[in-house]
């Protein structure tokens, strides 16, 4: 067997194609040249999904698939195809929103519409098209998190974690920002998020919202629901529940394929 049919053998449990070692290197039979493997840009997206934080059962979803017949009113099937067809143009133009660092900003005042589904979709197929680096968090989330780091640095007498944290939230290419206005109004709530999306806004880096208000009913003041209207589109979503229809569809899906063995 050559040398390179014995690394194609013994790399097809760590390179994606069987093509190399694992390093992301081909070397030719001689074993003194060598080009890059394809397998490269395959980890590399798949390190970007795996750092996104995205919950398990939405890391597969396409803007393309996203269910806009499963709504039971039309008006609300028109405000889902209406979301998706701004989505799918949001992807293919990434390049020229991005320039600007312009977002999508979906709201509904109805819990399970498809808010946090459709955006996540967006980030992935950011991901895959345009190797971006993307972070999912819920707002309560990001302020527990910088709450805890700020908390442990002030006991330490230090302030590296908690402004590493902060940092690492200004500047990621695109941040997912889920379930905005559901938390407590404070003055401190305000400043985080005043601080975090004002550098964001101003070094033009894109962020995508979720939210259950629409912009002028945000518990921000205006510095921050100024931003927001400044880096995003706003998208209505419909305004009904599909949570429970979605999780039924999927268990039939997988009924039916039981069924069938």
């Amino acid at each position: 067997m050559e040398k390179s049919e014995k690394m194609i053998s013994n790399a097809s449990s760590e390179c994606p194609l069987g093509l190399c070692d694992g390093s992301g290197v081909i070397f030719d039979s001689s074993g003194r040249n060598a080009r890059p493997c394809d397998c490269i840009k395959i980890l590399s997206k798949r390190n970007k999904l795996n750092f996104a934080n995205v919950p398990e059962e939405f890391k597969e979803l396409k803007v393309g698939e996203f269910e806009t017949e499963i709504y039971a009113a039309e008006d609300n099937r028109e405000a889902a195809r209406s979301a998706k067809k701004w989505s799918i143009e949001y992807v293919k133009k990434f390049d020229i929103f991005s320039q600007d660092g312009k977002g999508l900003y979906f709201y509904s005042s109805e819990k399970g519409s498809g808010k946090t589904r459709l955006m996540i979709s967006v980030g992935n197929a950011l991901i895959n098209m345009y190797g971006v680096s993307v972070r999912f968090i819920t707002a309560n989330d990001l302020l527990d998190n910088i709450r805890f780091s700020f908390n442990k640095s002030k006991e330490e007498g230090e302030k590296d974690t908690y402004e590493a944290l902060m940092n690492d939230f200004k500047i990621i290419d695109v941040l997912m920002l889920d379930d905005v206005g559901a938390e407590r109004p404070s003055d401190w709530v305000n400043e985080v998020f005043y601080s975090i999306l004002n550098d964001r806004m101003t070094h033009k880096k894109v962020t995508l919202f979720t939210s259950n208000c629409d912009l002028e009913s945000l518990p921000y003041n205006g510095r921050i629901t100024d931003r927001i209207f400044k880096m995003a589109l706003p998208v209505k979503m419909p305004e009904e529940s599909v949570r429970r229809k979605i999780a039924l569809t999927e268990n039939e899906k997988y009924l039916k394929m039981i069924m069938e063995e």
